[in-house]
């Protein structure tokens, strides 16, 4: 069951994975793929489920919850400006704001996601051209992605 109290079958659950794959992957070569596309959907799964893990923070202590509180719900730390939904709204040099979120989110949670993101290219606009990951992104944000928490 996702956070908005919405349960899918798990065949419902592959489709939606498999169309967000389709739409993230856009003009990354086959071989790049994994390279590309495991590590937005592993970037946008810790997004939703730390949106998930909030609201339900927020609904058991209040809109008020100490920060301290509110960490115990969470299972990885999402420093600001890392999420998802921050990074993906803009446009400019949006290659170079993904890899310092990874980055970012990397060095916050060394026990977990040291080195989990790779060494994919993102600033590089030849294999992902400018407008790819916000494009794709937006078709994963308006609802072929679930949160998986």
């Amino acid at each position: 069951m996702s956070g908005n109290g919405m349960s899918i079958t798990l065949s419902e659950l592959e489709t939606r994975l498999w169309a967000a794959a389709n739409a993230l992957r856009g003009p990354v070569d086959p071989a790049d793929f994994k390279t590309y596309v495991f590590p937005m959907l592993f970037w946008k799964w810790i997004s939703d489920t730390w949106t998930w893990e909030r609201q339900q923070a927020i609904a058991e202590y209040g809109a008020g919850v100490d920060p301290e509180v509110e960490a115990d719900f969470h299972r990885f730390v999402v420093p600001e400006g890392t999420h998802w939904e921050q990074v993906t709204k803009s446009t400019h040099n949006l290659g170079t704001k993904v890899n310092t979120a990874l980055g970012k989110l990397q060095q916050a949670n060394p026990d977990t996601l040291a080195g989990i993101f790779g060494d994919a290219a993102w600033g590089n606009t030849r294999l992902v051209p400018p407008g790819c990951v916000t494009e794709r992104g937006g078709r994963v944000r308006r609802g072929s992605f679930l949160p998986l928490g």
